[in-house]
């Protein structure tokens, strides 16, 4: 989400909650969201317990928590500009993500179909970036080698992962930085 989606949980989600973000983290349920982005958690099993069990809070309105995540998702500075000329160049462009079933909505609401040919997310395959099993679905999915992919993340650990199986890599900070280094890597990126 961190590349091209703005991603509601670092922001929008604290504040409708009345939280900083570092409250949130302190508050809620230390392994249900990411049990919920691996698939293995319903969204009402993890809006039942969302917080935990120590902190006293409940969720008070669980639909509307939903809606004002949801509501915030928003493409990040430049990046839809961006991909329309990759996909414009002929580049096949995948989404790899660590995220829960959620992302369905982004992908309706900002029309991510119209970049993406296909959507390897956590939710889906029951593996998070770093695992190399969640590499390893993309790289079925899109039926090539590591090192004809370009990985692009946001984390550090991701990028560190994907190149230990043979990606080339850009660790992402915004639109216009990867602008640059797609003119600058070879391959001939030439948005």
């Amino acid at each position: 989400m961190g590349t091209v989606v703005v991603d509601p949980f670092y922001e929008a989600l604290p504040a409708h909650l009345g939280l900083s973000f570092q409250e949130l983290l302190a508050l809620k349920h230390p392994s249900n969201w990411l049990e919920f982005e691996r698939g293995s958690l319903s969204q009402t099993e993890l809006l039942s317990n969302f917080f935990a069990a120590e902190s006293g809070r409940k969720l008070e309105d669980p639909a509307a928590m939903v809606a004002a995540y949801t509501d915030a998702f928003e493409f990040i500075a430049g990046m839809e500009a961006l991909l329309s000329e990759l996909v414009q160049q002929g580049h096949r462009l995948w989404v790899l993500s660590n995220y829960p079933t959620w992302y369905q909505i982004a992908r309706q609401k900002l029309k991510l179909d119209r970049f993406f040919a296909k959507y390897v997310v956590s939710c889906d395959i029951g593996w998070r970036k770093p695992a190399p099993q969640a590499f390893q679905a993309v790289l079925e999915s899109a039926d090539c080698l590591a090192g004809q992919c370009l990985f692009i993340d946001d984390r550090q650990v991701n990028i560190e992962a994907a190149q230990q199986l043979g990606f080339q890599t850009i660790l992402f900070h915004n639109a216009a930085d990867l602008r640059a280094r797609l003119h600058s890597i070879k391959g001939n990126y030439s948005a």
